[in-house]
């Protein structure tokens, strides 16, 4: 039922460069400065190997055989106060929770349009005594008890007709994304158009099923090409990349900077964290090189004409952020892989480039400290994908290759 560390042994000989752990290395110099009243925090580490564990403390799953250890599709995951692992297993629409020791405890949930059940789960938070699921695909959250018994259920749809979705639990409320009508508009091209969206964080007060002040606001432009031909445009194009604390602060990096903008739960930027990494500029041969790499059919003929658009100035860095409670941040670079293999992989999308950069071999995670001072580097076994991390520890899943997956408990840092 439960397997110990061990089995991830082979995987640990794949990782790449980043060097063993140092435990001999000092802190990295870091400075700190004033900004119209944002805390500047910049990195300047004179050796960029500086590497962190990754010790494996536990493993959760089987490949077959209890039912309650296999896994089919796993989502979120989230952790109690008392150390229990909370599971989003979607491919049976259940939540499974296990104890800090990886035994199974129970289960609740399940697919279906009923009460209490699910039709996706797109999301998973604790807070106190209680938890939140999102069904997207349903448009409503639904609260439960730790225990799985069934408190009440939100529905998300507005009368505005804009979207919500859940990204924290806060004490004030449910902290949402509200996704406003998108604005289309024709460029001179026949195959391209231009979609212009705004997202807007706010709380919602569930009591009155009220939507809070606009707490921030986050405009975005998709080029997005005719529909018998991809990929979207501009080539490279970065990604906006959010994560959120547990009681509703917001880590933003975008336009493919190596920054990271701090929003507290009220949307005021109080920090932005930087660090001294040249950005990889984008080049001809980069594209030449996708062209090549898409071939001389429909989807190459697209890559050319899509280059022939737009192209912007240097790869994204960031691939994605995981925030622990007291601050800490966990942060993926993208920006170590073939950029040109890892569009194609990702089939030109970008929010699909981190997954993909984990499913083709292991991954570098920087950590950063709550006041946003640069700690060191973690190299982590490919196919494991981090969910849930509190600074120390971090909790993922990792997938063979055959698709099995299973729940590894890991430290980084004593």
């Amino acid at each position: 039922m439960i397997s110990r560390p061990g089995s991830l042994a082979g995987l640990l000989a794949l990782l790449i460069a980043c060097g063993e752990p140092d435990t001999s290395s000092s802190a990295e110099p870091f400075t700190v400065a004033d900004s119209a009243g944002v805390e500047v925090v910049t990195s300047i580490p004179p050796d960029d190997s500086a590497a962190l564990p990754f010790d494996v403390e536990l493993e959760i799953g089987v490949q077959a055989g209890d039912p309650e250890y296999e896994f089919h599709d796993v989502g979120s995951i989230a952790v109690d106060g008392d150390g229990n692992v909370f599971v989003a297993n979607r491919g049976t629409g259940t939540i499974r929770v296990f104890t800090a020791d990886g035994i199974f405890l129970h289960e609740f949930g399940g697919l279906g349009p009923g009460p209490g059940e699910f039709q996706s789960i797109d999301g998973i938070w604790i807070r106190a005594d209680s938890l939140v699921v999102l069904d997207g695909r349903a448009r409503r959250a639904t609260l439960f008890r730790l225990d799985g018994t069934l408190e009440t259920t939100w529905d998300l749809r507005r009368q505005d007709r804009t979207r919500v979705d859940i990204v924290a639990f806060g004490e004030s409320g449910l902290l949402v994304r509200q996704h406003m009508p998108s604005r289309r508009f024709d460029s001179s091209l026949p195959l391209f158009s231009l979609i212009r969206d705004t997202v807007q964080y706010r709380i919602l007060h569930t009591d009155t099923d009220s939507l809070g002040p606009v707490l921030g606001r986050q405009p975005t432009e998709r080029r997005i090409v005719g529909a018998e031909v991809h990929p979207v445009t501009p080539l490279f194009e970065p990604l906006t990349v959010d994560a959120f604390g547990p009681t509703g602060t917001r880590y933003t990096a975008g336009g493919g900077r190596y920054s990271i903008d701090v929003f507290d739960p009220s949307g005021r930027l109080v920090r932005r964290i930087t660090r001294v990494v040249p950005p990889v500029p984008v080049t001809a041969d980069h594209v030449a090189a996708l062209v090549e790499r898409a071939g001389r059919g429909e989807m190459g003929t697209a890559v050319e004409r899509a280059a022939e658009q737009e192209t912007v100035p240097a790869f994204a860095q960031v691939g994605r952020i995981l925030a622990a409670a007291d601050g800490s941040l966990l942060v993926l670079r993208l920006d170590l892989a073939d950029p040109v293999e890892l569009e194609y992989r990702a089939y030109f999308q970008p929010h699909q480039r981190a997954e993909q950069l984990i499913r083709s071999g292991a991954t570098r995670w920087e950590l950063y400290e709550p006041d946003g001072r640069y700690a060191g580097a973690v190299t982590v076994p490919a196919r494991f994908s981090p969910r849930w991390f509190d600074g120390a520890r971090v909790i993922g899943v990792s997938e063979d290759e055959v698709g099995v997956q299973t729940i590894v408990v890991a430290r980084i840092r004593s």
